[in-house]
């Protein structure tokens, strides 16, 4: 075998050249992030490292014990357990040999990544990957320009058909407009207002969540261009899409209204540009993901890439419908009355109004509305928190390299799982109290919304804790450490 540098022979099955002492399968360690990369390369193909550049290392204190030529060892402090041994050696020297030959055949191959010496294959993934990178970017964009450009409108429906009517609520609705109302008395006045306080809390989060999202967009974009990242800007592009439709939901949470009776439906609900920004987006979106996968395809890395991509497409339907969900209101109920079967569904503001505009001076409705007042209080809470973690952690399992996880993603979907219950829980027990106090047979708490939020969840922190529990070392963000120690 002779050595890749030196061209002395050696023997066979040698994996050191016995003369310079280097590895024979042209490789090298990378000293920035410690994977193999060829050794006549003046950059590292995994993290993009300038290799010559100096490196400076703290004398050491000790004196380090001898090792070996070609092994490494671990501190004492930090040697791994036997059963800890035991998976390293079951899950991560296999993929590590096979990255190995992948490199060896890569390094050996005259033709290039086309059949007979073409590069045409490679011209295009990059083609295709420049056209998912401009339809990431196009998401991203839609997503900041309609949020300014998210509101409400009163529609009537009979019969399958809706119409909706002139005016509405716009996003900027809670900044001035909200508290423009009149109740005789002050503690009237003061219940309606405080719907109007939940909704600019609300909107503020909701913008505040797009805000943080566009300035990780552009920060990740900067870094690609500049070829400081090979992480690509889908994943903040989904993330901005994710925080606007969380600034929808938040909104249409304080804002919604629905009254069904007898075949006609009032409600308050999304206006079209709203509706046009939820599809624009998402149609963006997808053509993003559907092309970013037939890049990877393209280049020989489809099997790991679209193990990602149905995971965080998983958990990012289920993340899609609990917005939804969020989006419907706070108290939902029906009511029998004079029997004909009707349905509502309120909002913080309409919510709150009505409270107001049947106060009487009756201890049972300052009581309830105290009680809606903290119940209200924990949910906006739990909603702003879930979309907050929701949108890091699909972040995290797109911008995973090679599919291995953070260690904070398996903690911020668990996190988040927590808080679609606890917001499933407040929406059940504000329903519950607000029926409860009106003192009328003929009203009934409806909990079907929020036990499909509780139950999507369950479902979240669930699967999160199994994937915790079960994923090899590799997933837990130690891959650079393996792939020093394993060889």
């Amino acid at each position: 075998m002779k050595c890749y540098h030196c061209e002395t022979e050696n023997p066979e099955g040698a994996q050191f050249c016995k003369k310079c002492g280097r590895r024979l399968d042209g490789l090298s360690v990378c000293t920035a992030c410690g994977k193999l990369t060829p050794a006549d390369g003046e950059y590292c193909i995994y993290c993009g490292s300038n290799r010559n550049a100096p490196v400076y290392t703290m004398p050491l204190r000790f004196p380090e014990a001898e090792i070996p030529k070609g092994q490494y060892a671990l501190p004492a402090a930090v040697q791994r357990p036997a059963h800890t041994e035991a998976r390293r050696q079951a899950y991560a020297e296999p993929q590590l040999k096979a990255r190995k030959e992948k490199a060896q055949k890569s390094l050996l191959s005259a033709d290039g990544p086309g059949a007979g010496g073409s590069f045409l294959p490679a011209r295009a993934a990059g083609i295709v990957g420049k056209i998912s990178d401009v339809a990431a970017l196009v998401t991203a964009v839609l997503s900041l320009i309609f949020t300014f450009l998210i509101g409400a409108s009163l529609k009537v429906g009979t019969g399958g058909v809706s119409a909706g009517t002139p005016g509405g609520y716009s996003i900027f609705y809670f900044f001035g407009d909200a508290y423009a109302m009149t109740y005789e008395g002050e503690i009237p006045l003061k219940m309606a207002r405080v719907g109007a306080v939940f909704g600019t809390v609300c909107t503020v989060c909701g913008l505040l969540l797009v805000a943080t999202s566009a300035i990780f967009f552009i920060v990740r974009a900067v870094k690609f261009l500049q070829k400081k990242t090979d992480k690509g800007i889908l994943a903040p592009a989904v993330m901005t899409y994710l925080a606007y439709l969380f600034a929808v939901a938040l909104f249409m949470l304080c804002i919604s209204q629905k009254v069904e009776l007898a075949g006609v439906s009032t409600s308050v609900s999304a206006n079209i540009g709203t509706t046009e920004g939820i599809v624009l987006g998402a149609v963006a979106l997808a053509a993003a993901v559907i092309l970013s996968v037939l890049r990877q395809g393209m280049e020989g890395e489809l099997r790991g890439y679209l193990i990602r991509m149905c995971s965080a497409a998983v958990y990012a339907i289920l993340a899609f419908v609990a917005i939804g969900l969020l989006g419907n209101g706070v108290a939902f109920m029906t009511s029998d009355a004079l029997g004909a079967s009707a349905s509502t569904t309120q909002g913080f503001l309409p919510l709150f109004s009505q409270i107001a505009a049947e106060y009487m001076g009756n201890n049972t409705y300052v009581k309830m509305y105290n009680t809606i007042l903290a119940l209200g209080i924990i949910l906006v809470i739990a909603v702003a928190a879930v979309s907050w973690m929701v949108s890091f952690t699909l972040s995290d399992i797109l911008s995973s390299p090679g599919g291995s996880l953070q260690k904070r993603t398996p903690a911020f979907a668990i996190l988040a799982g927590i808080f679609f219950i606890a917001a499933g829980a407040m929406m059940a027990a504000i329903s519950l109290v607000y029926v409860g106090n009106r003192g009328s047979e003929a009203f009934s708490a409806s909990l079907i919304v929020p036990i499909v939020i509780i139950v999507i969840g369950v479902f979240m922190s669930a699967s999160a804790i199994v994937r915790k529990k079960f994923s090899p070392p590799q997933e837990e963000g130690s891959s650079v450490q393996e792939d020093v120690y394993a060889f």
